[in-house]
């Protein structure tokens, strides 16, 4: 394509994200990017997978480098959009991220700096990585839909949770407690289901499902490490398998998700694989990054070190 490279940020800002709706949170970014003398262009999205679009739009005009000020959500929405594309391949294309969620979870896994004018320190350095990125199929009302992820996808009570949050998001109740409030709420209604799971072509899994995990970092949900051994560069995606288990359980194991003990328990199964298919009779709930998706059956797939980003 003949398009002028542009050798400048295109600077991204979810304006919704933690809840930050006060513009001068990311005014005040803005202008410490000028200070620190990094060239940008900005536009803010104005609804869920705007990002996307703009990511697309910017891509044809010549951006290569993007900055997306927001939560890990908006970092999936920037991944989905560089994949969207035909017209350059996605490993030419930089992403720096400041977070403006409550969750951090992708940055955790990097141990990158959440404090904004860190972050633009790094940028400022220009030091590069790249990491792998999921490739997930599934369904939703409309028929079989894809995405990407570069964090962790999350099937069953995962999900569920995430709905909820969603829901409390909505009514503007956007606490950084929000994901643990909701995971009490929703383990009051949870059903779980049978789940038929196969790695790499053999079956590992035919029960009643509690919540199944597939990612490339560690953490999701707010810091919960529900993927301890996940490494992002390493080609495989991992799995954390749940089976049913008793609700009380649940509950008094809620410690041991944070710091990745849980393993230990007898319903928990640990995997590594490239492909991964989930069936069920039911449909289970997924979310990406999390953003809710749509619903099994899902297959996984990994493309190895696909996405650059400033580390």
């Amino acid at each position: 394509m003949n398009t002028e490279i542009k050798n400048i940020w295109k600077v991204i800002i979810n304006p919704q994200a933690g809840g930050n709706t006060d513009a001068g949170v990311w005014e005040k970014i803005l202008l410490q990017l000028k200070e620190a003398r990094i060239a940008y262009d900005y536009e803010l999205s104005k609804h869920h997978q705007h990002i996307i679009d703009i990511v697309y739009q910017s891509i044809a005009k010549g951006f290569r480098k993007f900055i997306v000020i927001g939560g890990d959500g908006s970092l999936n929405e920037v991944a989905n959009g560089i994949y969207n594309q035909s017209m350059v391949s996605p490993t030419e294309i930089t992403t720096a991220h400041i977070s403006l969620g409550t969750g951090n979870d992708w940055h955790k896994t990097h141990k990158l700096p959440v404090e904004p004018h860190l972050m633009i320190q790094k940028i400022k350095s220009g030091k590069t990585s790249a990491q792998d990125v999921g490739l997930v199929t599934f369904q939703d009302d409309t028929g079989n839909k894809m995405s990407h992820f570069v964090n962790v996808a999350g099937m069953g009570f995962d999900a569920f949770v995430v709905l909820n949050t969603r829901e409390k998001k909505e009514k503007k109740n956007r606490s950084r407690f929000a994901y643990l409030y909701s995971l009490f709420r929703s383990l009051l209604r949870y059903k779980c289901l049978p789940a038929r799971v196969y790695i790499d072509g053999t079956e590992v899994f035919y029960d009643r499902l509690f919540s199944f995990n597939v990612g490339i970092g560690k953490y999701n949900g707010g810091g919960m490490m529900q993927l301890p051994e996940a490494v992002a560069d390493d080609g495989l995606l991992d799995i954390t398998l749940f089976r049913k288990m008793p609700k009380i359980k649940v509950i008094f194991n809620i410690k041991k998700l944070y710091n990745g003990t849980f393993t230990t328990m007898k319903e928990v199964s640990l995997f590594k694989g490239q492909n991964i298919v989930l069936h069920s009779d039911h449909p289970i709930a997924l979310e990406c990054d999390g953003e809710l998706m749509g619903h099994s059956p899902a297959t996984f797939s990994i493309i190895p070190l696909g996405f650059r980003y400033i580390c």
